[in-house]
C-alpha cells in the first residue's frame, strides 16, 4: 500500500508542479501514472507517487490546488484505490513515467500559436536517405545555413540537421509529407528542444532549472518521452556536398569519406526579374563589320574608356571581347550588341549573361571553388547561339570561356581612321604637287657660271660710295682744341652730304609762313595771337 496524490485535470497537476516542482526533492524519484478512472472515463487521471507533503500544501498565497491524497495498491499490473466503507476503484494504467525531479513529469501540450521568431530548427531524420532531398530543398529556398550531426540509436543510424531560420514552406512540407521519416524540434533553451507543434506548460521553470546545465541535451517528444544525449558536434553541410555544373568544363570539389553522405546538387541558370547593366560584350567574327560601323559613330574621347581583347577559339575563329576601362563609365550610351555580360556576386572576374542568375543561391566562397576563379583571369559563362528566348538555362549547352585579364588593350590602339570620300580627286592633287626635276636631274655642273657671278658681285661693291671715316677720339690731355676739331668735322660732313644731293627742293608757302611765325615767337616772346595763328 502506497500513498499517492490524485489529479483529475492536467492543468491542476501543472499548477501543483509550478509551485512545488523547483524546490521538491526525493531520494527515490517521482513516479507518475496516467490512468483511466471508471467514474470519469472522458478524462485521464494522474497518480503521483514519491512526493512528500509539506506543512502547507493546499493553500499557498491563496492558491487552491485540487489534489486528493489516496492509498493505492499495485496488483497484477493494475492500480487499486482502497476506500473505507466503499467499493475499491480499479484504474486502467495508460502510461507510467519515473523521473528524478518533479519538473520532468510535465508533458507537452499542443500549442495554440506558432513561435513568432524561429532562430533555428532541428530535423531529426530517422531515414538518412532523406538528407539529400532536405538539403537540396533548403538550398533552392536560398538558405544554406545548414549543419548536421550523425548519431546512433538502437543500432540504427540517424542524422540531425540544424537549419537556421528555415522557411515555413519547408516546415509545412515536412509535416505533411514526411511525418513518419523525420521529427522537428525547436529550442526551448540551449540544450533543451521541444517537438514542433507543442509547448511546455512550465517553460519558465524549466529554463531556470536547466540554465546552468550544459553537459546534456534533452529532447521532449510529443508522446511524453524524452531523449537525453551528450551535446552534439555540428559539421558544415558544405563539407559533404558535391555540386554538378552539367557542362564539360566543370570544376567539382569533393571530400572523400566513406562515412559522410554525398549530396549531388545541379546548378542551373534562371531568368532574372530585371536584366543587369552590361559590363562586358562578346562579338563573333561575323559581327566585326557591325563593330566597325558602331565605333565610327563614337567620339575619340569616349573610345579612350574602352578596352578590347581579341581571342581565337579552337576552330581559329576570332572573338572580340569589349569592356570598359573603369567599369560603370559610359553605360548610358554603350551598346555593342552581341552577347552581353555582367559581373556576378561581386566577383570582378566572373561574368554571367545579364538576363540570368545561378540557382540555387550559394555562399559566396563556393563560387570561387566551383569556377576555379584566379586573380588575373576572366571567366565568362557563354550561352549557346540563338538568344535567351530559345535557351532553357541548362548548363550542358553553355560554354565556359577563360582568358587572361592582361590580354585587354586600349581600343584606340587597334583603330585606324581613314578618309574615303573624294579619294580620286585627292589622288590627282597629290600627283600634281610632287616636284620632279625630270631631265635636269642628270645635267652637268657649270663652275664657270659660279666664277662669273662672284666677279660681278665684287664690281658692284667697289662702285658703291664709301662711308666717311670716323674722327679720331681726342686724347684726354687735348682739352683746348677739342671743340675746334669737332666743328671742323661737322662742316666737312655737311659739305659731303651737300655734294651727294643733286636735286634741291624749294620750301612751300605754308612752310615759309610757319617759319616767320616761329621767328616772331623767338624775337617778341610768347603771344597768344601768334600761337593761335601757328596752330
Amino acid at each position: 500500500m502506497r500513498k499517492a496524490y490524485m489529479f483529475h485535470d492536467i492543468n491542476q497537476f501543472s499548477d501543483f508542479v509550478r509551485i512545488y516542482g523547483a524546490k521538491s526533492t526525493s531520494a527515490r524519484g517521482y513516479t507518475l501514472y496516467r490512468v483511466r478512472h471508471p467514474e470519469h472515463p472522458a478524462k485521464d487521471t494522474l497518480l503521483l507517487f514519491g512526493f512528500r507533503k509539506p506543512n502547507k500544501l493546499w493553500s499557498i498565497d491563496d492558491i487552491d490546488i485540487h489534489a486528493q491524497e489516496v492509498q493505492i495498491e499495485e496488483k497484477d499490473d493494475q492500480l487499486v484505490q482502497k476506500r473505507k466503507g466503499e467499493d475499491n476503484i480499479v484504474f486502467e494504467i495508460l502510461y507510467r513515467q519515473h523521473t528524478d525531479t518533479l519538473l520532468e513529469q510535465i508533458q507537452l501540450r499542443p500549442w495554440r500559436d506558432e513561435p513568432e521568431s524561429l532562430r533555428e530548427l532541428l530535423f531529426w531524420l530517422h531515414d538518412p536517405q532523406q538528407m539529400p532531398w532536405l538539403v537540396t530543398t533548403s538550398l533552392k529556398l536560398n538558405n544554406d545555413r545548414i549543419q548536421y550531426a550523425t548519431i546512433e540509436q538502437d543500432e540504427a543510424k540517424h542524422i540531425i540537421l540544424r537549419i537556421e531560420t528555415p522557411s515555413y514552406y519547408l516546415i509545412q512540407w515536412c509535416e505533411e509529407q514526411h511525418t513518419s521519416k523525420l521529427d522537428l524540434y525547436y529550442p526551448l533553451i540551449d540544450g533543451t528542444f521541444i517537438e514542433w507543434g507543442h509547448n511546455h506548460p512550465l517553460a519558465d521553470l524549466w529554463r531556470r532549472a536547466q540554465s546552468n546545465r550544459h553537459d546534456e541535451w534533452t529532447f521532449f517528444r510529443a508522446d511524453g518521452t524524452r531523449q537525453h544525449m551528450p551535446p552534439l558536434k555540428w559539421e558544415d553541410v558544405y563539407q559533404t556536398t558535391e555540386f554538378s555544373l552539367d557542362f564539360p568544363a566543370q570544376s567539382v570539389w569533393s571530400q572523400e569519406s566513406d562515412e559522410k553522405p554525398r549530396i549531388p546538387v545541379s546548378l542551373r541558370l534562371e531568368h532574372r526579374g530585371r536584366p543587369l547593366d552590361p559590363e562586358l560584350w562578346l562579338l563573333e567574327e561575323d559581327e566585326q563589320h557591325h563593330l566597325e560601323q558602331l565605333l565610327s559613330m563614337v567620339d575619340e574621347g569616349d573610345l579612350k574608356t574602352l578596352l578590347i581583347s581579341v581571342q581565337k577559339d579552337e576552330q581559329g575563329r576570332k572573338r572580340f571581347i569589349i569592356r570598359e576601362k573603369h567599369m560603370g563609365e559610359g553605360r548610358q550610351y554603350l551598346d555593342f550588341g552581341g552577347k552581353q555580360f555582367a559581373t556576378y556576386k561581386g566577383f570582378y572576374n566572373l561574368f554571367l549573361p545579364i538576363q540570368y542568375e545561378l540557382q540555387p543561391q550559394l555562399r559566396r566562397d563556393q563560387y570561387r571553388k566551383i569556377f576555379s576563379l584566379q586573380n588575373g583571369q576572366f571567366t565568362v559563362l557563354v550561352p549557346p547561339p540563338g538568344g535567351p528566348e530559345t535557351w532553357d538555362g541548362k548548363l550542358e549547352s553553355a560554354e565556359l570561356l577563360t582568358f587572361k585579364e592582361n590580354s585587354f588593350e586600349p581600343m584606340l590602339k587597334l583603330i585606324d581612321y581613314l578618309m574615303n570620300s573624294e579619294s580620286e580627286h585627292l589622288t590627282s592633287l597629290l600627283k600634281k604637287s610632287v616636284f620632279d626635276f625630270g631631265a635636269y636631274a642628270k645635267a652637268p655642273s657649270r663652275p664657270d657660271l659660279r666664277e662669273k657671278k662672284d666677279k660681278e658681285k665684287k664690281e658692284d661693291e667697289s662702285k658703291a660710295p664709301k662711308k666717311p671715316e670716323k674722327a679720331a677720339k681726342p686724347n684726354e690731355d687735348e682739352s683746348a682744341g677739342v671743340e675746334v676739331k669737332k666743328t671742323v668735322v661737322k662742316k666737312r660732313r655737311k659739305q659731303q652730304e651737300a655734294e651727294n644731293v643733286k636735286i634741291e627742293v624749294a620750301p612751300t608757302e605754308l612752310e615759309v609762313q610757319e617759319a616767320d611765325l616761329e621767328r616772331k615767337l623767338i624775337s617778341k616772346g610768347q603771344q597768344m595771337q601768334t600761337w593761335s595763328m601757328l596752330l
